[in-house]
């Protein structure tokens, strides 16, 4: 039961983690109109967010239509309704990385304490 606890808890925070993974954002300078320096043209769907696997891409809205100053209509940068359709694959992808990255720091810093303190 105890595992099960740990476990659970290790996915809840990795969950956590793929959604603060939202903040990466690559490439990080992304705007429609280049009004402020420095900035990258970007073409509607480059834009991604996530680490490791991008789960939230730039998408143009063509119903829309136009450029907005935002750059959320051209589908040149994320904004918020991006982050309101992720990718399923990569965000569980995400989860799971995290999980199996969380399991191991937990199993291996003990050991590693142990013989820290052993050899000092």
């Amino acid at each position: 039961m105890l595992r099960m606890r740990k476990l659970f808890l290790a996915f809840l925070i990795s969950i956590c983690l793929t959604v603060a993974s939202m903040y990466y954002l690559q490439p990080a300078n992304c705007i429609g109109t280049c009004n402020r320096e420095p900035c990258i043209e970007c073409k509607p769907g480059e834009q991604k967010a996530g680490f490791p696997f991008p789960f939230v891409h730039s998408r143009p809205r063509p119903e829309l239509g136009g450029e907005s100053p935002s750059c959320g209509w051209s589908g040149t940068c994320i904004v918020f309704e991006g982050y309101l359709e992720p990718d399923i694959k990569p965000f569980l992808l995400n989860t799971f990385f995290y999980t199996i990255l969380l399991l191991l720091v937990r199993s291996i810093f003990p050991q590693l304490y142990k013989f820290l303190v052993r050899i000092s």
